[in-house]
């Protein structure tokens, strides 16, 4: 591994040792790994997309109290471990507009390691591990499990992203915008036994609930 990916490694670890809402840092891990997949069969910078793959959750609201100040401590650990500026001014970029939210209300073109980062993240959204994460999430946060009355509608905002009636509806919802927002051939091709897996789920879920099963 390059010596700055093992410095960015065991910075993202200590970070988020303590997280218990799914963006933890066995999350992290997958996405990495998720990336690197991707990165066999798909062209960029490795150790960029890499680099985007491990700090994209560090400085995100959900998880720290200053979101700026945490973007800033990034930027410079990132040049003392001997990023450029101009590297560092890419990857805080992709970083600060690769998650799910923040396209919500508006698409960002992502440069290609920033992509395929995205990518790898938005496939641990969907599957039985981004059941297990989301249930998890919506527990911690004191959403309800399911609420008959409420539906998939599509998300267009961050406001009703952030403020779901439940976790089933919430899931469901997601991952059908989370399929239109993949940017490789890859991961498309990846995402089709998660996405298979989660109908299961849904289905299996709502037939329990209401009794039938």
């Amino acid at each position: 591994m390059d010596e700055r990916l093992q410095l960015v490694r065991e910075y993202v670890q200590a970070q988020l040792a303590s997280d218990h809402t799914g963006h933890d840092f066995a999350h992290i891990q997958r996405v990495v790994k998720l990336t690197q997949t991707l990165l066999r069969t798909e062209s960029a910078d490795a150790t960029l997309a890499l680099t985007i793959a491990y700090l994209h959750d560090v400085p995100d609201e959900k998880l720290t109290a200053n979101p700026e100040q945490k973007r800033q401590e990034i930027a410079t650990k990132l040049a003392k471990w001997g990023y450029s500026a101009a590297t560092i001014r890419l990857i805080m970029d992709d970083i600060a507009h690769l998650s799910f939210s923040t396209n919500l209300q508006h698409h960002y073109e992502l440069d290609s390691a920033g992509q395929l980062a995205q990518d790898a993240d938005r496939l641990d959204a969907i599957g039985p591990v981004a059941i297990a994460r989301t249930f998890a999430y919506g527990a911690v946060h004191g959403i309800p499990l399911y609420e008959a009355h409420a539906d998939a509608s599509e998300l267009t905002s961050k406001s009703a992203y952030r403020h779901p009636t439940d976790t089933f509806h919430h899931y469901q919802a997601r991952t059908q915008r989370v399929m239109q927002q993949l940017n490789t051939t890859t991961a498309q091709q990846l995402a089709q036994p998660r996405l298979a897996a989660t109908q299961r789920f849904l289905d299996q879920f709502l037939a329990e609930w209401q009794g039938k099963r």
